[in-house]
């Protein structure tokens, strides 16, 4: 695959030899595997989500089909399946001082009165490292690979759980770190559509869910993740997503678009905009995810930039305070909601 340059680009990452479909029953899904081989579609893998109550089905374009035809004839034809290319995913950082907790207003660690339940969907998160080594931190994977930790999900987890070496936002809370990355051609990490839909499905199937869900990444629109989000929505599960890095101009990605997740850009310790993150009327809240001190591999640190790492701050106070947005906010820029910093920058409230 060709180096990917730009966050827009990114955003546009499809995967057109798998075509994605969803059903509410098994027996629906194999209904729709004899309508789809009229197309010459056949399946190539199924994972039935009972949690979610959904079954997804993964099928193989045939390689000498034109792949935009076949999906705009089945979305002509048949748009009950809701049919739509398999997609892949990246996470939300940029090339990073310990400011983000005072500037949040949390209080100190031990003082928080509850027990916060945070998940977050990521890449593998290093549990040996300083700063999360005696955090309470229980690791899944989906991805059937014995992967090596990740740069990018060790940072996030060192932000809402870190202790001793990383300032977290929550030390004192359990933290359900659901690796759904994988290196890809380049070396980049991504997920995919399916992944994601995977670790969706396996937080909420949990006897205990959690309070609040961290994604540091986003893409291009998916109706079928839509569905899953609005499942969480509805069971009272806290959604978080990072805006993007696109720049000021660029759109917010999916999932932070959508209405049911909270939409979170990047300032600095000025409460200045990122010039990375973007602007829209879409945004709910700045924090700060210029320059913050977060956990690296190899036992050291780095200065992180990026919405990726201003999500875990917002993550962390909405799963923790029994208020929410725009109540835990400290309004910024024009009076009320706007495009640059949404609410306002969030906030612990006493």
């Amino acid at each position: 695959m060709p180096a990917i340059s730009s966050q827009r680009e990114r955003a546009g990452v499809l995967i057109k030899s798998e075509i994605l479909i969803i059903a509410n029953t098994l027996a629906e899904a194999q209904t729709q595997q004899q309508l789809l081989r009229e197309y010459g579609l056949r399946i190539k893998r199924r994972l039935v989500l009972k949690s979610l109550s959904m079954v997804l089905s993964v099928y193989r374009v045939p390689t000498t089909t034109d792949s935009d035809a076949l999906l705009k004839r089945l979305q002509q034809h048949h748009p009950q399946l809701q049919a739509e290319f398999n997609r892949y995913y990246f996470l939300q950082s940029s090339r990073g001082r310990e400011y983000a907790r005072p500037l949040t207003g949390l209080p100190d660690p031990g003082s928080i009165g509850s027990d916060p339940y945070i998940a977050m969907l990521d890449g593998k998160v290093d549990t040996q490292h300083p700063a999360l080594r005696n955090s309470r931190i229980e690791s899944l994977d989906i991805t059937g690979q014995d992967t090596t930790a990740s740069r990018h999900g060790t940072a996030v987890a060192s932000l809402l759980v870190g202790r001793n070496f990383v300032s977290g936002a929550l030390p004192e809370a359990r933290l359900l770190a659901v690796n759904i990355f994988k290196p890809g051609t380049q070396g980049e990490l991504r997920t995919r559509t399916d992944w994601w839909l995977q670790g969706l499905e396996t937080i909420f199937a949990r006897m205990e869910r959690p309070d609040a869900l961290n994604m540091s990444f986003g893409g291009g629109d998916s109706w079928i993740i839509a569905q899953a989000l609005t499942r969480f929505h509805q069971a009272n599960i806290v959604l978080v997503a990072a805006a993007g890095n696109g720049g000021r101009d660029s759109p917010l990605l999916f999932p932070a678009n959508h209405p049911d997740v909270i939409a979170v850009a990047a300032v600095d310790i000025q409460h200045s905009k990122a010039r990375t993150s973007p602007d829209s009327p879409l945004l709910d809240v700045v924090a700060p995810g210029v320059d913050v001190w977060a956990a690296d591999l190899g036992g050291k640190g780095f200065y992180a930039s990026g919405s990726s790492y201003a999500a875990p701050w917002v993550t962390a106070v909405l799963a923790a305070h029994p208020e929410t947005l725009p109540a835990l906010t400290t309004d910024l820029g024009i009076p009320g909601r706007d495009p640059v910093f949404g609410y306002g920058i969030i906030q612990w409230k006493k």
